[in-house]
């Protein structure tokens, strides 16, 4: 999983470098929603982007379009970053 992680995050780099955008990746091992909202507060985060898995059914997947929005309001409240969500394919 680490490993995937990484790659995953390396790749995200490399589209926000093609933009000239400068963007920073972390992996860390936890609680998903603990982990987010505690690296939220060390940096500082202004914003957290957030998208849902695709392939999957919303009924059949944890991240349903509510729990997205619940999620969403902790991080905002508990790390005062502001959450974009991303929808639809992220490979435009």
């Amino acid at each position: 999983m680490r490993q995937m992680g990484d790659f995953i995050l390396l790749v995200a780099k490399e589209r926000a470098h093609a933009q000239e955008i400068t963007a920073q990746g972390v992996v860390r091992q936890g609680t998903v929603g603990e982990e987010i909202i505690g690296l939220c507060q060390e940096i500082d985060a202004d914003y957290v982007v957030l998208g849902q898995p695709q392939g999957q059914e919303e009924n059949e997947d944890f991240f349903t379009q509510a729990r997205i929005l619940d999620f969403s309001s902790r991080i905002e409240t508990d790390s005062g970053a502001r959450v974009v969500l991303v929808e639809g394919d992220m490979n435009d």
